[in-house]
């Protein structure tokens, strides 16, 4: 009995250290900070008024462990004050395990705060400004932004049909 004991021992850690060991299984991040890729992050309005959004951030490997359960979203504000989400995968812990640390996704609509398709681009009203948030997702709470992460700016005075526009660091139009 007691060498059956030893055993069930000894695959009980055995266990134990191959899930912690396979929680620590990412790929290297190549990035050093969390912030928004302005190269891949843009807007276009096309002149039957349907919409493109694409969208980019950049991770690093001790956000993925340290956040998790958290999901990246990105909270779009336009020049009229209202605002519109989009979500990046499921959760940031699939970063560097699951998916790269440069995650990029595009769409027609964005959503609102409780999750349904919205489309508030217009000529007179587009995005003036992005955030990168940390935070949850899902079933009637909607979006829930908790960690402000990094925000681009667009400096554009106005904005023409079928054009790509893409955004900066907000400090450039300070």
């Amino acid at each position: 009995m007691h060498r059956f004991a030893k055993i069930a021992l000894f695959l009980c850690l055995l266990q134990a250290a191959g899930s912690v060991s396979f929680s620590q299984l990412r790929n290297n991040s190549p990035y050093v900070e969390n912030r928004i890729n302005v190269e891949h992050t843009w807007f276009v309005l096309y002149d039957s008024n349907e919409a493109g959004f694409g969208w980019a951030s950049e991770w690093t490997e001790e956000t993925a462990r340290m956040q998790a359960d958290k999901t990246a979203l990105l909270q779009w504000h336009f020049k009229d004050g209202s605002t519109a989400y989009t979500q990046q995968g499921k959760l940031i812990g699939d970063i560097g395990m699951f998916l790269p640390y440069l995650l990029t996704d595009e769409s027609e609509k964005l959503k609102s705060i409780h999750g349904d398709p919205v489309q508030p681009l217009t000529l007179s009203n587009y995005p003036v400004k992005i955030e990168l948030w940390m935070g949850a997702t899902g079933g009637q709470a909607g979006f829930k932004p908790e960690i402000l992460v990094d925000a681009v700016c667009l400096s554009e005075e106005s904005i023409e049909y079928g054009y790509a526009y893409y955004f900066h660091d907000c400090a450039y139009s300070e």
